[in-house]
């Protein structure tokens, strides 16, 4: 089991989970962790869901079975995915592990509507629990004024002190994100001293405003994947596609406004590792190749609101890394090294301003503008 927190408010929709997995046959916690987030990103609209129960089947996690079975529909509508869970999620627990408890909690905006949907084979939206059952069903609620909070897993795991204090603080202050999502961070962590081993300390916070645009923190020191992205226009799966095809099982990172770098000789991951600075806008992203000589590989450091990209990259095969840049997506180009054995370009600014660093001998190293 694990615990989630789901906050609708009128704007802003708030949600977190631990990363706890939890071996019920051994009675063992299981120490690799698991971010158990999928975001869903559609044309006309834009949602996350999270879980709780089953976190992984075999060397699966439950967010990529998850991706596995929202493959199967093309363009859907909040409802065609409720669907889709209760009926694929079924099937899936009857078969793998027959009276499991699992809760699905899929939340996103509908019409200028926070709604959220608690699909479960034991537990209501409200916290309440029922018999468990080989079949899920969906409670729904949603709010246009109000605000709403939702705790599955183990809601006794957070105090009414707790919710009454966040529903304070919501009332006028629902647009504070960083707040906000500070504040679940502190109820995970505080529900894992009631319950450990079952809860982490650590979590993963997310948000998405009304308009679609999402942001994020993890906290803690805990390690692991960011949410599962779903549908075309999501930055993993095309991520994914350009490494499994053009240069086997790297590791990717994004840095500041979406410039990528690919290091070669990465851990040997099972899949492309998103990793995303911390607060990035989630949503609406688009990923380029940026042209490179044959020197060896390139690295994307920084990049401004003009598409132009500044980072480090060999002049020739074998040679040292040297600061370079590529503006408006054009050929790569070399900045002056100033006679120095390496270098790197480190940020641009919107008016083209570049700083950087410059090693002129093993004993000085000399930063430039």
């Amino acid at each position: 089991m694990t615990l989630n927190v789901t906050i609708l408010s009128p704007k802003i929709i708030y949600q977190s989970a631990d990363y706890a997995l939890f071996n019920e046959t051994s009675n063992r916690p299981i120490s690799t962790p698991s971010t158990k987030v999928v975001s869903i990103n559609e044309m006309s609209w834009t949602g996350f869901i999270t879980y709780t129960g089953i976190g992984r089947e075999g060397t699966r996690d439950t967010s990529r079975i998850i991706k596995t079975w929202l493959k199967e529909l093309k363009e859907p509508n909040i409802e065609d995915i409720v669907e889709l869970l209760k009926t694929k999620a079924t099937k899936w627990i009857n078969r793998i592990r027959p009276g499991a408890k699992h809760t699905f909690v899929l939340a996103a905006f509908k019409k200028k509507t926070a709604i959220a949907y608690v699909i479960s084979n034991f537990q209501k939206w409200d916290g309440g629990e029922f018999k468990t059952s080989d079949k899920f069903v969906v409670s729904r609620i949603s709010t246009r004024k109000r605000v709403k909070i939702i705790v599955t897993g183990v809601p006794k795991a957070v105090p009414r002190e707790s919710i009454k204090k966040l529903k304070y603080f919501l009332k006028t202050n629902y647009n504070d994100g960083l707040t906000i999502r500070q504040m679940l961070a502190d109820i995970t962590n505080a529900a894992a001293l009631r319950y450990p081993g079952l809860i982490s300390k650590e979590c993963f916070a997310y948000s998405q405003d009304i308009n679609g645009k999402s942001f994020y923190e993890r906290y803690g020191n805990i390690r692991t994947m960011n949410p599962s992205f779903f549908q075309d226009g999501a930055l993993e799966a095309i991520v994914s596609d350009l490494a499994d095809s053009r240069f086997g099982k790297n590791k990717w990172s994004i840095s500041t406004m979406g410039a990528a770098r690919i290091q070669p000789k990465a851990i040997d991951f099972n899949d492309c590792i998103l990793i995303l600075e911390e607060g990035f806008e989630s949503s609406a992203y688009s990923a380029m190749e940026l042209p490179n000589v044959k020197g060896g590989s390139a690295r994307a450091l920084s990049i401004n609101s003009k598409c132009e990209i500044v980072g480090d990259a060999p002049s020739h095969k074998n040679g040292q890394r040297l600061p370079c840049c590529w503006l408006a997506q054009s050929e790569q180009k070399f900045l002056m090294s100033l006679g120095s054995n390496t270098g790197t370009a480190s940020c641009i600014n919107d008016n083209g301003a570049i700083t950087g660093s410059l090693t002129l001998n093993p004993n000085e190293t000399q930063s430039f503008k």
